[in-house]
């Protein structure tokens, strides 16, 4: 290993050198601190101080304070010679950033014997440095699986611009990890019917994401994938499409995830009638989505039922808006009303209604674009503690 003696002293310095050479050590030598100080910005492998306190130009304790300055990966160990020996005198040393002391004249067995500390923590340094890059390792490469699954899951969400004839759909997606535990789509059921879910399930991370992924798997119009939103007929027109309340019991029967892994979700699921403007919603522990028409807002809080997977036998029940050509409907995640500034201050349901009722959105494209804006604003620079979504539509 390689040390640096740092001693003005030549009688002390040769005895130092002739025994760590013995040893088998490097030794460099300087006779002032600033002479040391020089040597050690171009020997980066230095391992080891040992500094006089009382030196020309530049002293042990002057020195100390710039070694503990440099910004290095390795820590420097120093020992400080001295023949000081006042309590007051060695707290000095401590807080210059000496980690040992050996009092002059030297004593060779207490030198030997700070050494092997120096060594002994220079090993354990150097493993706990290879176990740190081990994990510097390991968590970049899990970053980048997560980025992936990320880019995996956002897949399964809705076209940019889904084109379902008699809406305008609109969605926003804000996720605060890789992965999210939110998932939302809006789609085509038939030629006369549109469906449209949104869903936050509990906690955040990998977990909840995975439990979200599987979801949306079923909550697909397509029946040969394992979709539960249609339902073969041995007649014409050879298929059903399920209540929305049925949509929810399957659901829960599918999911008895509170039992298996302790989360729930909560849901949103709505069957909009094309021809007739009638949107048939069931909500699951979900808040209400947000009706507006002209200058009227209508909230649902109330009704619905409980979160999918928390008990056996949950009882829910529709609800049902009748909607003219002009008007939007919007559904979000908790996260988007739960979303705190940096004052701890949440942005809440009142915000959201007073954007919809004072900004007069021409329909819910141009609302979710706007509302997602002002949230963001409201954050500043604090991080997203919950993920956030929005799907609604707008009747043409």
């Amino acid at each position: 290993m390689k040390i640096l003696i740092a001693e003005d002293d030549r009688t002390t310095l040769k005895m130092l050198t002739h025994h760590l050479e013995r040893w088998g050590h490097v030794v460099l030598t300087a006779s002032d601190g600033e002479q040391a100080w020089a040597m050690l910005n171009q020997h980066q492998d230095v391992f080891l101080l040992i500094t006089d306190w009382m030196m020309p130009r530049m002293n042990g304790l002057q020195l100390s304070r710039l070694v503990r300055s440099l910004k290095r990966e390795r820590h420097i160990h120093i020992i400080m010679l001295s023949a000081k020996e006042e309590k007051s005198d060695l707290l000095e040393g401590m807080e210059s950033g000496a980690d040992a002391f050996i009092h002059k004249p030297l004593n060779l067995m207490e030198f030997k014997a700070q050494l092997r500390v120096a060594e002994r923590i220079t090993r354990l340094e150097a493993k706990l440095s290879e176990k740190f890059k081990d994990l510097q390792k390991a968590h970049h490469e899990i970053q980048r699986d997560l980025e992936a699954a990320g880019k995996i899951q956002r897949s399964l969400l809705p076209e940019r611009t889904p084109n379902i004839r008699g809406i305008q759909p609109a969605w926003a997606f804000q996720s605060c990890e890789a992965v999210a535990g939110d998932m939302l789509n809006i789609f085509y059921l038939d030629e006369h019917r549109m469906g449209m879910y949104i869903l936050d399930v509990s906690g955040h991370g990998v977990q909840a994401a995975l439990l979200s992924v599987s979801i949306s798997r079923v909550l697909t119009p397509f029946v040969q994938y394992g979709g539960i939103l249609k339902r073969r007929l041995n007649h014409p027109p050879y298929y059903e499409i399920p209540d929305v309340v049925d949509v929810a019991q399957t659901l829960n029967r599918r999911f008895p995830v509170m039992e298996q892994t302790g989360q729930f979700f909560t849901f949103l699921y709505g069957i909009l009638d094309l021809a007739e403007g009638r949107f048939r919603f069931v909500r699951a522990g979900h808040p209400g989505p947000v009706f507006v028409s002209g200058n009227q807002i209508k909230t649902f809080e109330e009704g619905g039922g409980p979160p999918i997977g928390i008990f056996d036998q949950p009882s829910y029940e529709a609800e049902e808006i009748n909607m003219a050509p002009g008007d939007f409907l919007i559904a979000y995640t908790d996260g988007l009303v739960e979303t705190a500034n940096e004052q701890g201050a949440v942005f809440g349901d009142s915000k959201l209604l007073q954007l919809l009722r004072y900004c007069a959105y021409p329909g819910a494209k141009a609302a979710i674009e706007d509302i997602l804006n002002h949230v963001k604003r409201f954050a500043g620079k604090k991080p997203f503690d919950d993920d956030m979504s929005m799907v609604g539509f707008t009747l043409d």
